[in-house]
């Protein structure tokens, strides 16, 4: 599975993705993706569509749970925010398909959202500190933002 990554697939990175019309597990973005955060080399803590090839609205996150206990893939279709809490924080950011590139960036600190899973159920879950974070990286995949668009702010 190739990453795409800056600069040569940036016009491609910065293109909007498109809502999901079936069963995400229907699609094999959804499989690659769900794979690729589960292989224990690959430190990535979330992976989008977008960056294995794909504008569709699908991402996952490692979702990290107790310390000391193995972290989770979660699988997000068609993504919506329901709440984004007023409480900011900064932290540390790099990304796959900007390699070399980190930032210090400002994000809500818990948020709510919506999504579809695999099966194509309707689900909402609150996220919060990292994982939080995490799922605002890939959402912005998802709407064409790079880091290093935030970044440059």
């Amino acid at each position: 599975m190739r990453i795409n990554k800056l600069p040569d697939d940036e016009e491609f990175l910065k293109y909007t993705s498109i809502p999901l019309t079936g069963k995400p597990k229907e699609y094999k973005e959804y499989h690659q993706i769900k794979q690729f955060l589960e292989d224990k080399k690959n430190k990535a803590a979330g992976l989008a569509a977008v960056q294995i090839g794909s504008h569709i609205r699908l991402f996952g996150v490692k979702i990290a749970g107790i310390p000391g206990f193995r972290s989770r893939v979660m699988m997000f279709a068609n993504p919506q925010y329901l709440f984004e809490s007023e409480s900011l924080e900064y932290g540390h950011e790099s990304c796959l398909s900007e390699p070399g590139i980190t930032a210090h960036i400002e994000r809500s600190k818990h948020i709510t959202v919506s999504y579809y899973d695999g099966d194509w159920t309707h689900r909402s879950t609150n996220l919060m500190g990292f994982n939080a974070r995490v799922f605002q990286h890939e959402m912005d995949h998802l709407n064409g933002i790079l880091l290093s668009d935030i970044k440059e702010k």
